[in-house]
């Protein structure tokens, strides 16, 4: 009769030939396996080495010769026993209190110094089973080899996460987020009509209501505020701080209207490099601040004392450049934390993200308040980040998680979508308990609707048909090498894998298609200018680019027109941007990322697009640098397609995401750049396309991951 290899885990017994060692520490503990290279699983047959690889995170020791291995799933004694191991390290050194594998699997858990994040450690359990018990918002940190986790996740329904042993600090600080609200209590059903309203003569008992309250305009108050700016500031000091108003109908204003009424002596603004001027004078205007009160952190500059301050204003890049300047913030105390264009933190391990979510932290009890005319730019995922500035995050919407798996859907390479499904329960939430928001048709009525005119332009295609023929040849010698090293073609999880790699592509093309434009560019500027010289009448021009080789070639080829980048310094922007609003600078270009938020260029209203963006918020940030409070003209913004390029495919991208924006908006918003479109298409499915294109070539069928029915990206003659 034959005799089992391994019934039980054997701590001192005989030696085997199939070894099991824990190392580590209880903490993070891992297993080091020993075997001969030809063994077999005793249950199943498979050769050992296959069945170790499928190990969640197993790599080759070459030093030992054996696998380290740092997760076997929920039952490791059971696992490593039926597959014939003998089990050693329990009951020494760290381990003297471990009698069995099986206690190494539950995660451990940390809360973070930074007080919004928990770490965890997935010990035993592997990656994937870790993942699964704390939620998709999670994050891992390759380098630590941990997750990084949203102390907000750590609740479900109201209670820890089952199956993690949760740091008591991280449960308690979880508690008190989900109870702590920026609402005022009693005043939430008033602050949702006031947040919508156009004027105050519409919610006047709403007005009077939450003024009574949370406080009335002060007496010293200078600016005379818009119809719509009383009820918005009203709203946003009765708490919904996520102050939304389309770009162009005065959020500055409102936004330190709404600080006065609270009577915040100490206010912090962190906001784009080129709108800190801008926002000392607004202070100024307001009467929140005289001039020697206001202090605006400049690079270059020494930082001054903050001690007599009643406002301060930080670019973004040297909060995140310089941490010491967050840490003189936080103990200078503001009661009122802004942060300006607020979608720079839509991603949550940004370095912005991250420096103003640390100081909303480090000052818990100030009130915070984003201000962005564009809070989506393509998907509700975005909203993240801002929720939690905010405080809406967990109280509303019960944590990162809970509010991605409502709202969005993750797809095999881990990248979210909007759910379009519970975008209008989105949006009602948003407005009962979040945002202002109210667009320039609601509060402007006298301002022209904007006139977007998309038109197809032939251009030269030599030097974007070189570029195409480029990325063939990259692709042709990716093809070849995956054949050469395994002698087949690509399969769908290699071209994926790809794919990934390669998306830069797609912005080669992008730019070789602004290149092209130039010169019908140059001819649509020439002509504007000579229509203004018949009639006289003076007409200043934006012309708008994406790519800086773009930009260049639109400089060269007017001769050296000033052009508004990111790297134009504060000093010379303010020149520049003042230059245009007194009429000195008629031809001005400009970066779609760097100036398409917080300036206003309503000198002209006049705009050619060279290039335009994907994303549809994108494009309506650079078309309200002109159409907002104080253009009396219709905008015009011109939008040449050079046929048989990228571009007849990015204006259905376009489309496809300014529906997902409008249906959270609530709002037509970007609306306005959509164009008809045969199907959905994205960056990624056009690599993939020119990848199936070219395995098609070698007379081979393509599997279902390469095929479809994207369209070709270039024109056929």
């Amino acid at each position: 009769m034959s005799t089992p290899i391994l019934a039980e885990p054997q701590l001192h017994g005989p030696a085997s030939a199939l070894r099991a060692r824990l190392l580590g520490t209880p903490r993070q503990p891992s297993l080091l396996l020993s075997f001969p290279p030809r063994a077999t699983h005793p249950s199943t047959g498979q050769q050992l080495i296959a069945w170790v690889k499928s190990l969640p995170g197993a790599r080759f020791d070459p030093t030992s010769a054996a696998w380290h291995v740092t997760g076997t799933g929920p039952t490791p004694t059971a696992t490593l026993t039926e597959a014939g191991f003998t089990i050693t390290g329990l009951g020494d050194g760290e381990f003297a209190d471990v009698y069995s594998l099986d206690q190494m699997v539950t995660p451990v858990s940390l809360f973070s110094e930074d007080r919004r994040t928990v770490l965890v450690r997935h010990r035993l359990l592997g990656f994937d089973g870790c993942r699964e018990r704390i939620g998709p918002a999670a994050l891992w940190d390759g380098e630590r080899k941990l997750f990084r986790m949203p102390v907000s996740d750590v609740l479900v329904a109201g209670v820890p996460r089952h199956g993690v042993l949760w740091d008591p600090a991280a449960v308690d600080a979880a508690y008190t987020l989900r109870s702590t609200s920026p609402l005022v209590p009693g005043l939430e059903a008033a602050a949702s009509r006031l947040c919508v309203a156009a004027s105050r003569q519409s919610v006047e008992d709403d007005v009077r209501a939450v003024a009574g309250v949370v406080g009335h305009s002060p007496p010293w108050w200078k600016m005379p505020p818009l119809p719509h700016q009383i009820p918005g500031a009203l709203a946003v000091a009765a708490g919904h701080t996520l102050l939304a108003d389309e770009p162009g109908v005065g959020k500055t204003l409102t936004s330190l209207l709404a600080a006065a009424v609270d009577g915040a002596e100490r206010v912090f603004v962190a906001c784009p490099p080129k709108v800190a001027t801008h926002w000392g004078r607004e202070v100024v205007k307001t009467g929140l601040a005289d001039e020697s009160q206001i202090v605006v952190v400049q690079a270059g500059r020494k930082v001054p004392s903050f001690d007599d301050a009643k406002v301060i204003v930080v670019p973004y890049s040297m909060l995140t450049e310089r941490p010491a300047i967050g840490a003189q913030v936080a103990f200078w105390s503001p009661q009122w934390i802004i942060a300006d264009e607020a979608h720079l933190l839509k991603t949550p391990t940004s370095a912005r993200a991250e420096a103003m979510l640390r100081l909303k932290a480090d000052v818990p009890t100030a009130k915070t308040l984003a201000l962005t005319g564009t809070p989506v730019m393509s998907g509700p995922q975005e909203l993240v980040s801002l929720l939690e500035f905010t405080g809406h995050l967990s109280s509303v919407f019960g944590g990162s998680s809970a509010f991605l798996g409502r709202y969005c859907r993750q797809d095999q390479h881990g990248k979210w979508h909007a759910n379009k499904r519970t975008l209008r329960e989105l949006n009602r939430k948003l407005v009962e308990h979040v945002w202002v928001r109210r667009t320039k048709e609601q509060v402007l009525r006298d301002l022209p609707e904007p006139e977007i005119t998309i038109f197809d332009q032939t251009v030269d295609l030599e030097q974007y048909e070189q570029t195409h023929r480029d990325i063939l040849e990259r692709i042709d010698g990716w093809i070849q090498k995956t054949v050469d090293d395994t002698g087949r073609l690509p399969n769908a999880t290699e071209i994926d894998e790809y794919v990934d790699t390669a998306i830069e592509f797609v912005s080669w093309l992008r730019r070789a298609a602004g290149k092209a434009k130039v010169p019908a560019v140059l001819e649509m500027i020439r002509a504007h200018q000579e229509a203004g010289s018949r009639t006289g009448e003076e007409r200043p021009l934006l012309v708008w680019a994406h790519h800086s080789d773009v930009i260049d070639a639109l400089q060269k080829a007017t001769g050296g027109a000033p052009a508004l980048t990111g790297s134009t310094s504060k000093r010379a922007a303010d020149r520049l941007i003042d230059g245009f609003q007194a009429g000195e600078v008629p031809l001005l270009i400009c970066s779609i990322m760097a100036v398409g938020a917080g300036i206003t260029l309503t000198r002209g209203s006049d705009a050619i697009f060279a290039e335009f963006d994907w994303t549809p918020a994108q494009m309506q940030q650079a078309v309200d640098r002109q159409r907002r409070i104080g253009q009396l003209r219709t905008v015009r913004a011109h939008i040449p397609v050079a046929v048989g390029t990228l571009d007849e495919h990015a204006v259905r991208i376009l489309g496809d995401k300014a529906e997902v924006v409008a249906a959270v908006l609530g709002d037509a918003g970007a609306e306005q750049f959509r164009a008809e479109r045969d199907e959905k298409i994205t960056p990624a499915r056009l690599v993939k396309r020119l990848i199936g294109e070219r395995i098609q070539q070698r007379g081979v069928g393509v599997t279902s991951a390469t095929a479809g029915t994207c369209p070709r990206l270039r024109h056929r003659r």
